[in-house]
């Protein structure tokens, strides 16, 4: 599922892109750029939240950019419930909000009045939010069973032995609390990381001959998309895409 998830997160990769670009080969820019880092393609093969959680992503973006587009409701109804859905997945999805917001606000300002949308909004969030109850179930009974024999050791059980109560411990974990620590720590490592982000660390091997054209062939197609961008698409397009990537910038 992992894969599978993974090749669907490209496909919708190509729509976004086409539907800010028009283009047919820069829209593929992004997709390979994705599809040959090495961070995707590992969580492409285990078992993990990581591509499953680009594929929210990236429909939640296709869903809401056709709304600008088309201006249908249906698309907007579509992005705002497999976005709820996708916080039972990972909470990173929340720090996209700000750009969803702008986008519907540069779409119909009279949507923020509109209560069915409200309604509908907070529907999903419920849905949403009730997945968790599956996780509740096990996770008192775990906790109230016999905490030691079952969490033993690691990184979860390291934060969840000192919680108050069962129900401190519950929300400390799908809060991601034995994280948190590790937050600034994270951005600091990231930011001395910087300097070789186009090396092994992000994308194929560069040791190889191979790996080292893919690499510079990548960099070289980013700037001039980036270029192409700036001067071409609509403004108004253009400031959405980029405050989405601030908002999902912000959690990275």
């Amino acid at each position: 599922m992992s894969l599978f998830f993974g090749m669907l997160s490209l496909v919708f990769m190509y729509k976004v892109a086409y539907i800010l670009t028009k283009s047919k080969v820069f829209s593929l820019i992004p997709v390979f750029t994705m599809a040959f880092t090495f961070s995707f393609w590992s969580q492409s093969t285990e078992a993990e939240v990581y591509t499953l959680n680009s594929f929210f992503l990236t429909f939640t973006l296709y869903n809401f950019l056709m709304f600008y587009q088309e201006k249908k409701r249906i698309y907007l109804y579509v992005g705002i419930l497999f976005y709820a859905i996708s916080f039972g997945n990972h909470l990173s999805m929340l720090f996209l909000l700000p750009g969803l917001v702008y986008v519907i606000y540069i779409t119909d300002k009279l949507i923020f009045k509109d209560i069915k949308v409200w309604i509908f909004s907070f529907v999903s969030v419920v849905l949403g939010a009730s997945e968790y109850l599956y996780i509740w179930g096990r996770f008192k009974d775990y906790y109230n069973e016999n905490l030691n024999a079952i969490w033993k050791e690691g990184e979860v059980y390291e934060y969840v032995k000192n919680s108050k109560s069962v129900y401190d411990a519950f929300f400390s974990y799908i809060t991601g609390g034995q994280f948190k620590q590790e937050l600034f720590q994270g951005f600091q490592y990231n930011i001395t990381l910087f300097p070789k982000i186009f090396g092994g660390e992000f994308f194929l091997n560069t040791d190889s001959f191979f790996g080292y054209v893919v690499v510079m062939f990548l960099i070289t197609t980013l700037i001039v998309f980036l270029f192409y961008g700036l001067f071409y698409f609509k403004k108004i397009v253009i400031y959405a895409f980029y405050i989405v990537f601030v908002s999902y910038s912000t959690f990275i």
